[in-house]
C-alpha cells in the first residue's frame, strides 16, 4: 500500500531540513572561528610559566593534521629557571653584569669604600668595616677590584678594592678563575689626579707636611718601613692608635700598582679635621683577629704558592767622636758605621738619631745610596735619618753629621746621644757616645 504525501507534510519537511543545514553551517562556522583564540590563549599561558602548547608537528607523527595540534601532553615538571643576572645603576644606565658568584671574604681595613665602579675616582656608594663578612660577586679584568654586597647595615653592593679583603670560600690564588669578570664594568672617563689613592674613612684626610715621611707596619719608629709618602700628598685617615700619636692611614701608591697602608705620625700630617677631636673622630685600630678556614680546593686549580719569608740578618752599629773634647758653642763631628754581621741582605737600613736641645745639625753625607734628611719632634727637637735601600752580608755603610754645640751649655756637663739603627729584615741595634765639656778648673798633677 503506498503512502501519499501531502503538501503540506512535504513544506515541513523541507523546512526542518534547511533549518538543520543551517544549524550545522553555523556550528562549523563557529568552530573555525574558535581555533585561533584557542592558540592565543595557550600563547599567554606559556609566557607566564605554565605548561606550554605543543609546537606543530613539522611532518612527523599525525601527519601534521589539526588534532594533532590540539593534544596537550601530559604535565611535566617546569625547570628551575637560572640564576638572574645581576644589574648595577651607574649614571642613570642599566648595567648587565652577568651571572654572579656566591664567595665569600672578611674586610681587612678598618673601614673600606664601596664605590660605583672599579676604581677610586667613581663615587662611594656604602662602606664597609672591618672583619665584616661580605659576598663577593664579580670582578673587574685586572682582578683588583671586587664587586660585593652588602654594604653596612644596607643592602648596596659595589666594588672595593681586593687588597683590603680575604677570601674565606676559596684560595686568593684562584680569585681570577673563580670569580666571573663583570660586563660592562664602569671605566672611568679620566684617571685620578691624586698623587695616591684615597680609600676608606668618613672624610678624614690629611696632607704630609713634611719632605718625606716613613709609612710604617707598626704605630712606633721601631715600625719596619714599608715606604715613603712625599710632602703634598694625600691620604686617608682611616684610624688610630691608644693614645692617637700614630694614625693609619691609606694609601702609600706603589710601582706596582698596589696600594699600601701603614702608620704615620701623626704630627707630620696636616688633617682636614680638627686634631683635638681625634679620639672622638678615628677608631682605634684593631688587627683582624677571625681564624679563616680552610678553602675547599677546586678542581683544576693549581695549589697555592705559600711565599718565602724574607731571611732575617743582624746589624751593628758604631759611633766615632772628633774631636774627642768640644768646647760650649763648638763643633763635632760624629762618624756612623754600619755593618750587617748576618748572613741574608739587609734591605730598607735606616739610621736614626734625634739630638738633644743642646746639639744642633750643620750638615752631613752618607755613603753611596744614602739619603739624609732632618725633622722636627712634637717637642720641637731634631731627628735626623738616613736610609739605604739594602746593606749585603759582611758590607757596611757609613754616615758623618756635623754638629754644633749650644753656647750656653755648662762647664763640666755632659750630653748624651744615642743613635739607632734598623731594617726592614734586621731588629733595631743602639749605640751612643757621652759629649762632654772640660771641668771649670783644670785638676793638678802632683
Amino acid at each position: 500500500m503506498q503512502t501519499t504525501v501531502t503538501p503540506p507534510q512535504r513544506t515541513i519537511r523541507k523546512r526542518i531540513a534547511l533549518l538543520f543545514w543551517i544549524a550545522l553551517t553555523l556550528s562549523l562556522l563557529i568552530l573555525m572561528m574558535g581555533a585561533p583564540a584557542w592558540a592565543a590563549s595557550g600563547a599567554n599561558e606559556w609566557q607566564q610559566g605554565t605548561v606550554p602548547m605543543p609546537p606543530p608537528d613539522p611532518g612527523g607523527g599525525g601527519g601534521g593534521s589539526d588534532d594533532d595540534d590540539n593534544n596537550i601532553p601530559a604535565a611535566t615538571a617546569t625547570p628551575a629557571p637560572p640564576a638572574a643576572p645581576t644589574a648595577v645603576i651607574t649614571n642613570a644606565l642599566v648595567l648587565t653584569m652577568g651571572i654572579p658568584a656566591t664567595e665569600t671574604g672578611i674586610v681587612a681595613a678598618p673601614r673600606l669604600n664601596m664605590r660605583a665602579g672599579a676604581g677610586v675616582s667613581f663615587a662611594v656608594v656604602g662602606r664597609v668595616v672591618q672583619s665584616q663578612t661580605v659576598t663577593i660577586q664579580f670582578r673587574n679584568a685586572a682582578g683588583d677590584w671586587w664587586y660585593t654586597c652588602c654594604g653596612t647595615d644596607t643592602t648596596t653592593s659595589g666594588w672595593v678594592s681586593a687588597l683590603y679583603v680575604r677570601p674565606t670560600s676559596f684560595d686568593a690564588a684562584d680569585a681570577n678563575s673563580v670569580l666571573p669578570i663583570a660586563g660592562n664594568v664602569p671605566v672611568p672617563a679620566t684617571p685620578s689626579a691624586l698623587p695616591v689613592a684615597v680609600a676608606a674613612g668618613d672624610g678624614l684626610s690629611g696632607t704630609v707636611n713634611v719632605t718625606r715621611l716613613n709609612l710604617r707596619a707598626e704605630p712606633s719608629t721601631q715600625g719596619a718601613i714599608l715606604g715613603k709618602l712625599l710632602q703634598g700628598n694625600e691620604v686617608s685617615v682611616n684610624a688610630r692608635n691608644e693614645d692617637g700619636a700614630w694614625w693609619y692611614i691609606c694609601c702609600l701608591a706603589n710601582t706596582d700598582g698596589a696600594d699600601t697602608s701603614g702608620w704615620v705620625s701623626a704630627a707630620f700630617i696636616a688633617p682636614n679635621f680638627d686634631p683635638a677631636d681625634v679620639l672622638t673622630l678615628l677608631p682605634v685600630y684593631e688587627q683582624v683577629s677571625v681564624v679563616l678556614p680552610t678553602p675547599t680546593p677546586r678542581p683544576g686549580a693549581a695549589p697555592a704558592v705559600v711565599p718565602t719569608p724574607e731571611a732575617t740578618t743582624t746589624l751593628q752599629l758604631s759611633i766615632v767622636q772628633q774631636p774627642e773634647f768640644v768646647l760650649p758653642g763648638g763643633l763635632l763631628t760624629l762618624h756612623y758605621v754600619i755593618t750587617n754581621t748576618g748572613d741574608a741582605q739587609a734591605t730598607a737600613v735606616e739610621l736614626r738619631n734625634e739630638l738633644t736641645p743642646m746639639l744642633a745639625l750643620v750638615g752631613g753625607e752618607a755613603s753611596t745610596g744614602g739619603l739624609l734628611r732632618q725633622n722636627k719632634t712634637e717637642a720641637g727637637r731634631t731627628v735626623f735619618a738616613v736610609t739605604w735601600p739594602t746593606l749585603a752580608s759582611g758590607e757596611t755603610l757609613t754616615a758623618t753629621v756635623a754638629l754644633s754645640v749650644a753656647g750656653d751649655v755648662g762647664v763640666g756637663d755632659v750630653i748624651d746621644n744615642i743613635a739607632a739603627v734598623v731594617a726592614q729584615n734586621a731588629p733595631a741595634q743602639t749605640s751612643g757616645v757621652r759629649v762632654g765639656m772640660p771641668p771649670a778648673t783644670l785638676p793638678e798633677f802632683k
